[in-house]
């Protein structure tokens, strides 16, 4: 069971600093010499709307680590003594801790 709860931090852990990564460094498709092709008036635009596409990324990576985070912090909190009390269950039935003595 302890092994398990491990895991699953652990991956908690992992997928947080997988977002905060992607926001470090937001993935984006660049286009081929816009500059080119492009007047400078609408070269601006375009560049703008990059930016604020990256923000928006950013902006988003960042609140998915937040939420691990706080899938982690939870299980943590909830999980303090959880194996002691799953060894203590009467006669070792999970049922006696969910639904009470129904005897």
């Amino acid at each position: 069971m302890q092994e398990e709860m491990r895991r699953v931090l652990a991956y908690f852990k992992w997928n947080a600093s997988r977002w905060k990564s992607l926001a470090d460094d937001p993935p984006v498709i660049e286009a081929e010499d816009q500059g080119k092709l492009l007047s400078e008036a609408i070269q601006q635009l375009v560049d703008k709307e990059h930016r604020l596409l990256i923000a928006g990324k950013r902006a988003y990576a960042l609140r998915q680590a937040g939420i691990w985070d706080k899938l982690k912090e939870h299980c943590e909190l909830k999980w303090v003594g959880l194996q002691d009390s799953l060894l203590a269950m009467k006669e070792g039935n999970a049922w006696s801790m969910v639904e009470g003595d129904s005897e």
